[in-house]
């Protein structure tokens, strides 16, 4: 029996500012990714959730893990649903084309910048935080970089919410990054390059320091190499090529070009010295009416070396044209997707406009052999008494309400309020019974924060400016209500 699994995360913390053209990191409301702040409601493999905050349908899925001597090689695929209706932005599809797939990433860590942060061979930002750089990991997570404050006595450039810390390489001839993990392992992004082609009016293409070498605390290595793409006579993209490891461990990824600006992933082979490969294969045959955007691919399967195979399938009308509309798992197992128009807070600012309303998953079916079939209806509430957003998630077992701080909570006004400068962040949790006529409150959870530290720059949510902080999760309390 599938049940539902609500997983509490540390939290990450969120800027509210929006997402003008000169804005790098996303409004929270359309932020794709693992956000650690807030609740995931999961499926039946573990590997898609919905974030109850932004209603978006993410996946995670690890396809492999090569161990050796020295730092693990992960190949791990990320899959957002566009938070865009297309009727309200004016036929905008997602938010770029990358190598793989329409909705899917793969990537193996790099640092985004918009290209002035270097000054003199080093590192310059500006006294706020809308253009500094941010590091996307392989789950999909992302994480602001901030120059720390002098007093913290940090010897680095740059720290993030989760740990990390980052330095320039301080090298005339070149730039890029070196991150350095809470193990002490370090990441090289020096290799610069398009990741994403921008698809939408106005759009830029999304460039970014790739990670091309990570070295662990007893000097073993893994080196990644890459491949520049001239997909027209406007657009390049590069993508990941051959990784190496020290102790002979290698991928081999194998792309294909038709020469009309599509480029896709075919396959992955992975091996050992003097050891057979292994390969994974990519497949882009979907279902009959469903239509890939001009010059993408739509991921229809994943099969690995052991034959077992994800199939993925997509909305081919409405509203929820060309997001995902079922996972079914190699064993059997479907878990099925359909999609709302979801108001939001506050206008979210692109560069195609205001946009007050996003596109969220409504309604999640789970069915197929040996899985009891469930079904999980999704309500985005905007309380005009509450200064929280409120989700109402109704499954099988229990009605859940989950209580986030919103964007209404990060005016002015609300600095001495607890959630200020904690957009999506989960305060509280109401679980019910499922009673058709006397629902009873069955648990009530309740997370405090605390502030552990902040950088030397500062936010505007609302134009003003306020320090930035970061908050951990201090402690959750539970009760029982009989």
């Amino acid at each position: 029996m599938c049940k539902n699994r609500l997983v509490i995360l540390c939290l990450l913390i969120i800027s509210s500012i929006s997402m003008a053209e000169d804005q790098l990191f996303p409004d929270p409301y359309v932020q794709p990714g693992v956000s650690n702040n807030r609740d995931l409601d999961f499926g039946v493999e573990g590997v898609a959730s919905v974030d109850l905050f932004t209603g978006m349908l993410n996946i995670s899925q690890t396809d492999m893990v090569m161990k050796g001597v020295g730092p693990d090689i992960s190949v791990v695929r990320n899959y957002h649903s566009s938070p865009f209706p297309r009727d309200l932005v004016g036929g905008r599809v997602f938010n770029g084309k990358n190598s793989f797939a329409f909705g899917w990433d793969m990537h193996f860590g790099r640092i985004i910048d918009n290209g002035t942060s270097f000054w003199e061979g080093c590192l310059k930002l500006n006294e706020f935080t809308h253009l500094n750089p941010f590091l996307e990991l392989q789950d999909g997570s992302t994480h602001k970089l901030y120059s720390p404050l002098a007093n913290l006595d940090i010897p680095h450039d740059l720290v993030s919410d989760n740990g990390w810390v980052v330095d320039c390489i301080h090298d005339t001839q070149k730039v890029g990054f070196i991150a350095t993990d809470s193990s002490g392992t370090k990441y090289r992004f020096d290799r610069y390059g398009t990741f994403r082609l921008r698809v939408g009016v106005g759009d830029k293409p999304a460039k970014g320091w790739m990670l091309s070498k990570i070295t662990d605390i007893h000097n073993n290595s893994v080196t990644l190499t890459y491949k520049d793409w001239q997909l027209t006579d406007n657009d390049e993209l590069t993508t990941i090529a051959f990784i190496s490891t020290s102790d002979g461990r290698f991928l081999d990824f194998n792309h294909t070009f038709n020469g009309s600006g599509n480029i896709r992933l075919e396959s992955i082979s992975s091996g050992w010295e003097g050891v057979d490969k292994e390969v994974w294969h990519y497949d882009y045959t979907v279902s009959a009416g469903v239509v890939a955007p001009d010059g993408y691919s739509m991921l229809s399967g994943v099969r690995g070396p052991e034959g077992l195979r994800w199939k993925y399938e997509y909305w081919a009308e409405g509203i929820a044209k060309y997001n995902l509309e079922s996972v079914t798992a190699p064993y059997g197992g479907i878990e099925k997707y359909e999609y709302e128009i979801r108001d939001v807070p506050k206008a979210i600012t692109t560069s195609l406009g205001f946009m007050p309303k996003t596109i969220a998953v409504g309604k999640k079916i789970i069915e197929g052999p040996a899985v009891e079939t469930g079904v999980w209806k999704y309500d985005y509430i905007l309380e005009g008494n509450s200064i929280f957003d409120v989700v109402k998630v109704e499954g099988p077992y229990s009605t859940e309400q989950h209580f986030f701080c919103g964007s209404r909570t990060q005016t002015i006004e609300a600095e001495l309020n607890a959630c200020f400068g904690m957009a999506g962040a989960l305060v509280r949790k109401e679980i019910y019974s499922k009673d058709a006529f006397t629902p009873l409150l069955m648990q009530e959870e309740k997370l405090f924060w605390v502030n552990v530290g902040h950088g030397s720059q500062k936010e505007f949510p609302r134009g003003e400016g306020h320090d930035v902080h970061f908050f951990h999760k201090h402690h959750v309390e539970y009760w029982l209500v009989r």
